[in-house]
């Protein structure tokens, strides 16, 4: 089925904002802008409003920054995520992927190796694998290790920045104390206060990063 081309001959079909919404996997605010800037035209119905599914779906498909966003694939994934269908079997989700999946080419050297069903298996394990990874992405539940990388060293940065903070805030209280007890006890309630706000501030910052909708962070 090709999301950017409206069907011959098809009949109208009109349909409520929620389930325009469930079928494009789409959050209201999307959903909202899309309508305020005439890419989704709703229609009055008596009380209610109603949205024609194919020339509205293609409408906002082809003014998207990314129409991939709305590819089958796509979308399955992003309903799988926010509950709206039930995830697949995996043998049944890895059969459907092994479908799509482009025909691997092996090494010579290593295929000749091997026998014509051991190299089929392989390929076809190999195939899987990645249908699999592929799948885990687009669901959101997979992240590339450049983004983890550059995540971490931010975190390293703040850290950081939260330490060398220190000396400037206890230098002169420091100044009048003798007590090395109470010296120590200043200092350890210091590094403790700033490695707990550091504690809730990756707490805060997973939280954002999982319950954040892609949708909102691009403009459609």
């Amino acid at each position: 089925m090709n999301n950017d081309r409206i069907p011959e001959n098809v009949q109208k079909e009109y349909i409520k904002p929620a389930d325009f919404r469930k079928r494009l996997a789409i959050s209201r605010a999307v959903y909202c802008r899309a309508v305020k800037g005439n890419r989704i035209f709703e229609e009055e119905f008596g009380k209610s409003k109603r949205i024609e599914w194919y020339q509205n779906r293609t409408t906002f498909i082809q003014t998207c920054r990314d129409p991939k966003r709305y590819s089958p694939e796509s979308i399955k994934a992003r309903q799988i995520k926010r509950g709206i269908i039930a995830p697949p079997p995996e043998g049944e989700l890895i059969a459907d992927n092994l479908l799509k999946a482009k025909e691997l080419e092996l090494d010579e050297e290593f295929a000749a190796t091997k026998t014509k069903r051991e190299a089929e298996s392989i390929k076809q394990l190999y195939l899987a694998k990645q249908a699999k990874l592929r799948f885990l992405k687009d669901a959101g539940t997979l992240m590339e290790t450049s983004e983890v990388i550059s995540e971490l060293e931010q975190l390293a940065i703040r850290l950081r920045k939260q330490f060398l903070a220190i000396p400037a805030r206890v230098s002169e209280i420091f100044a009048s104390i003798e007590d090395s007890k109470e010296i120590n006890k200043i200092l350890k309630e210091e590094l403790t206060h700033v490695l707990s706000n550091f504690k809730y501030e990756i707490k805060d910052n997973t939280r954002n990063k999982l319950s954040e909708d892609p949708e909102e962070s691009q403009e459609d």
